[in-house]
């Protein structure tokens, strides 16, 4: 039986968010659906 898949959903790892959001968020025009830290 082959595994199926719906959709792909990219896991980002960054280190300077605040240049990351403006790269993904204002350059590319991505928008967050969930996001998820680590306490």
């Amino acid at each position: 039986m082959p595994i199926e898949f719906s959709r792909v959903i990219p896991i980002l790892r960054m280190f300077d968010i605040a240049k990351a959001r403006e790269f993904y968020f204002d350059y590319l025009g991505f928008k967050t659906d969930f996001e998820h830290r680590f306490e």
